[in-house]
């Protein structure tokens, strides 16, 4: 998954609008479609908004943000014998 996929599936997670530009720009559209394809999203032509999250896909998105955040960890190194 690419960063602007992530961003695209956590807009559509968040918002019920349509993410910006995801028709006028070819990337975001190719990434959009991407993900549809992936069944993370929706494609309902006749429907505003034209892209819809789908379970998988809130599934996908919850399951990243319950992954703990790293720790910084301090080690002292083995002394030299």
């Amino acid at each position: 998954m690419t960063p602007l996929q992530l961003d695209i599936l956590l807009h559509y997670h968040c918002r019920g609008n349509d993410y910006e530009q995801v028709f006028d720009n070819d990337t975001r559209n190719e990434q959009a479609m991407e993900l549809a394809d992936a069944g993370l999203l929706t494609l309902d032509k006749s429907d505003t908004p034209l892209f819809a999250i789908t379970d998988k896909g809130n599934f996908y998105i919850k399951h990243l943000l319950n992954i703990p955040l790293p720790v910084t960890g301090h080690t002292i190194p083995d002394a030299q014998q």
